[in-house]
């Protein structure tokens, strides 16, 4: 795996869920000189035309954000095709294979139990209430948060 992080904490944190921190561009051009069938993009803002470099013709980028606004032209030449990845997206559109959201969190849940994968959960605060939400949004705002931030309710 190959990450990109822009402070020293974040880099920290993907070299410890074992990511390799460099150059993305050059390192995937030293690792894949062809290039990559896929990139899992949590943040695309200013990296598409590193995507168009390092993709093979006819590659996928899955993006997870939601910017704001987004030029994906420069993937055009290699028909590189852009998907966007949301996870709730059956249960808001309560799409015919809703049983497959279950089965996703299941499968995840037991492979974080076991320890195949790691949780991305650095930060954990107790209740879902105006404080609670309101701090989870000024860290996030802060641009300094390494991991996600949960808030946890007990119904």
């Amino acid at each position: 795996m190959i990450a990109t992080a822009s402070r020293p904490e974040s880099r920290a944190w993907a070299l410890a869920h074992g990511a390799d921190h460099h150059d993305l561009v050059k390192e995937v051009k030293r690792a894949a000189p062809l290039g990559v069938d896929y990139i899992l993009a949590p943040h695309t803002e200013g990296n598409v035309q590193a995507f168009a470099e390092i993709a093979v013709p006819f590659g996928r980028v899955a993006a997870l954000d939601s910017p704001t606004a987004l030029d994906i032209v420069p993937l055009k030449d290699k028909s590189v095709t852009w998907h966007w990845g949301k996870m709730f997206t059956r249960p808001m559109f309560e799409t015919q294979d809703m049983a497959a959201h279950r089965r996703l969190l299941d499968r995840t849940a037991e492979l974080v139990e076991a320890g195949t994968i790691r949780t991305t959960m650095a930060t954990t605060l107790q209740g879902i209430t105006a404080d609670t939400i309101r701090r989870a949004h000024l860290e996030v705002l802060s641009g300094r948060t390494v991991g996600k931030i949960v808030l946890t309710a007990t119904w």
